[in-house]
Parts: structure tokens; C-alpha cells; sequence
């Protein structure tokens, strides 16, 4: 019986752990589309834009080491992401192997702290609803306590 409850709760913490991964993946992810859209809008926005011959060199120069800066910043973090997905990990070191272990155990560990705080309120609640349920069964015991039988004092055979 043991070795079931110890095999369920390698299976349940197997998958709380995929479940962790993917709302990683997925914040990530959304991270990503919302820092690509915003970098769409600032092309967009500066192509459609026509520069005054006026304009300075330096100030043209400063959009473009923005840009590029932020296309380094997109590609780290599709770089993390394939990492958080297990994918490219070849190339990694032993450090960064290691950190994004921690990583994941910090987070797993959060998360189960936050199941078990959960878990604790909704134990709490259900007591007091099964409490309260028993004080009234005890309350409904109390008033039918008359019991009808059968048994009659006196000799058996002779009928009164």
C-alpha cells in the first residue's frame, strides 16, 4: 500500500512539475509577443515617418543602436525560452545548466508552498462544514430518542 502511495506521489509531483514548465513557457512566451509587438509598432511607426533633412546624424544613429539593442534583447530571450523548453540545451554551460535548475527548483518550491497554504484553508473549511453537520445530526439524534418494541413484562404464554 505504501509502495501506491509513494508511486502516486511521484506521478503527482512528475506532473505539477510539467505543470510549472508550461506556465514558465507560457509567461515567457507572452513576454516575447508583447516585446515583438511593441517593436513592430516602433518600425512601423518609424517608417511611416518621414525624417527632415534637418534632423541630426547623432539622432538617427541613437534609434538605430536602440533598435539593435532591443533585437539582441529579443533574441536572449528566445534564447531562454528554447532553454526553458529543454531545447538547445547542448550548448549551455554546466553553470548556466545549473542555474536554470535553481531556477526551476525555486519556482517548483513556491508553487508547492502555495498549493499546501490552498490546500490548509480548504481542509479548515471543509472541518467546519463536516462540524457543523454533526452538530445538527447530533441535535436531530437527541429529540427522537422514544423507541417503539414489542416486549411485554410477564410470563411468556399469558396475554394481557
Amino acid at each position: 500500500m505504501q509502495m501506491i502511495a509513494d508511486q502516486f506521489n511521484q506521478t503527482k509531483h512528475m506532473y505539477t512539475d510539467r505543470i510549472f514548465a508550461e506556465i514558465l513557457i507560457r509567461n515567457e512566451a507572452s513576454k516575447i509577443q508583447g516585446l515583438q509587438r511593441t517593436i513592430n509598432r516602433y518600425l512601423n511607426q518609424t517608417k511611416s515617418t518621414s525624417t527632415p533633412e534637418k534632423e541630426d546624424e547623432s539622432c538617427v544613429q541613437k534609434w538605430r543602436s536602440e533598435a539593435t539593442t532591443l533585437g539582441k534583447k529579443i533574441e536572449a530571450i528566445e534564447a531562454y525560452k528554447s532553454k526553458l523548453l529543454g531545447e538547445c540545451l547542448g550548448s549551455c554551460s554546466v553553470q548556466e545548466l545549473k542555474e536554470l535548475e535553481m531556477q526551476l527548483q525555486k519556482s517548483l518550491c513556491n508553487i508547492r508552498q502555495r498549493k499546501e497554504v490552498n490546500l490548509l484553508k480548504e481542509n479548515m473549511v471543509l472541518r467546519d462544514q463536516y462540524c457543523k453537520a454533526a452538530a445538527t445530526a447530533g441535535d436531530d439524534d437527541r429529540h427522537n430518542m422514544d423507541v417503539e418494541t414489542e416486549l411485554m413484562i410477564g410470563r411468556p404464554g399469558t396475554s394481557t
